[in-house]
């Protein structure tokens, strides 16, 4: 199932430019739009063909606002959900992230 993505993003790019020949070589928003979209469903799909599955082993930190808490015993490793994300400065040189490891206190965090 990971052609999906290369063949979906393949016919829609056909379909665009089929729209686009049938209207007489006028392209529409809606026709470069359809050819834009499938270009980068082409180029996921290709990403998805040569990626070999997700990491093991590793963990990473994702960003959302609403997420399970996570509860650990003893010494694990987490990712932790990043909430907020500002950058400030000139040109925007600085970064504050709040990153939240665990739904409890915890006695450290070593890396």
């Amino acid at each position: 199932m990971k052609w999906v993505n290369l063949a979906a993003g393949a016919a829609m790019v056909a379909a665009g430019i089929v729209f686009t020949v049938m209207s007489g070589g006028i392209a529409t928003p809606a026709t470069e739009m359809l050819i834009a979209s499938g270009i980068g469903m082409v180029i996921a799909g290709i990403g998805t063909l040569l990626s070999k599955g997700p990491l093991t082993g590793t963990t990473t930190t994702h960003r959302g606002t609403v997420d399970p808490w996570t509860i650990g015993y003893g010494r694990f490793a987490t990712g932790g959900t990043m909430v907020y994300v500002g950058e400030w400065g000139v040109k925007n040189q600085w970064c504050d992230m709040v990153i939240v490891l665990a739904g409890h206190p915890c006695a450290s965090v070593d890396a």
